[in-house]
């Protein structure tokens, strides 16, 4: 039950609201559509929901267990024999969100597109642990506060902006974000990011939300922070329409996709290794050597071999 309503409060639902068939439905699909769920757990979900409905409903409602939906259970059922025929495969590789696939991802217009926006690309921009991003139950007090966001209009760092609801239109250079703590800097440490994207999008998103007090978090769900469930479910359903595939992304994903977006283009070692992680560390070479990634950095390199347009060669 607790899954449920964390799941609820992800996609702006009242948490205790009563059961509903359609939303059990939506959420056992994501589940079996994100893997690692057999059809005979969901099954056990589904008599938790029920008994829990069961248990909150008025002796005097009539009303059927939604949890005995015709559609409901048509589902269980498709999900146990599409399993049933998959053929065993090898354990799902974790996959790197890149800078470049994150900007494929389509949003509309609405105030909850515009948060997960911002969060992705600040996330893979500034290479984030989810944990640096949106906290986590043990460590709750590493979730971004909007404090800890400051834009700048101009590439020395002198001109700050600040932001409200009159100055969406304008454009910062850059921002610097301010990590309080982090698995490697207990004593926090402050990371600069200048992907016009990100920026950007983490612009639009702070002046939309002006009304919100500096010590607010900076992204949240009905004034609770943002999951890391949450942000992977999103990925995932985002990158699925955008035409990556069915790509396994984890909490990681967007902490290596900012490496390998790096590695691509052909940046060294050390200047990795200063987007936050220990100079000794080898982690983010793990995460440079993926074959696609190594793919995408030899062809970056080898464009160099081009000349200029108009230019030959001598003899």
């Amino acid at each position: 039950m607790q899954l449920f309503r964390q799941w609820r409060r992800d996609n702006g639902l009242p948490p205790d609201a009563p059961i509903t068939a359609a939303h059990a439905t939506r959420w056992l699909s994501e589940l079996a559509d994100m893997g690692g769920r057999c059809a005979a757990t969901l099954s056990v979900y589904v008599s938790a929901l029920s008994s829990t409905y069961i248990e909150e409903c008025h002796p005097d409602d009539t009303r059927p267990n939604p949890m005995s939906s015709p559609t409901l259970r048509r589902m269980l059922k498709g999900i146990a024999a599409v399993k049933a025929t998959l053929p065993l495969a090898a354990p799902l590789q974790s996959a790197p969100l890149t800078f470049h696939q994150a900007l494929t991802f389509a949003y509309s217009d609405s105030k909850q597109d515009c948060m997960l926006r911002a969060a992705i690309l600040l996330a893979v921009a500034a290479t984030l642990r989810p944990s640096e991003l949106v906290g986590s139950r043990e460590l709750p007090e590493r979730t971004l506060r909007r404090s800890q966001v400051v834009f700048f209009a101009d590439i020395g760092g002198t001109q700050r902006l600040e932001p409200s609801s009159s100055s969406s239109s304008l454009s910062p250079r850059f921002l610097i974000l301010t990590l309080l703590r982090t698995k490697t800097q207990p004593k926090g440490t402050t990371k600069v990011v200048s992907a016009h994207a990100a920026v950007a999008a983490l612009w639009r998103w702070y002046c939309i939300t002006t009304d919100r007090p500096s010590s607010a978090l900076l992204f949240f769900n009905r004034d609770r922070a943002l999951t890391t469930w949450a942000l992977v479910a999103d990925v995932r359903r985002r990158a699925a329409l955008a035409g990556l595939g069915h790509l396994y992304f984890t909490g990681k994903c967007a902490r290596r996709g900012g490496a390998s977006t790096l590695a691509m283009q052909g940046i060294s070692a050390e200047d990795i290794a200063a987007q936050g992680w220990a100079l000794d560390s080898a982690q983010w070479k793990t995460y440079a050597d993926d074959p696609a990634v190594q793919l995408q950095r030899q062809i970056a390199i080898n464009q160099r071999m081009e000349f200029p347009s108009g230019a030959g060669t001598r003899s």
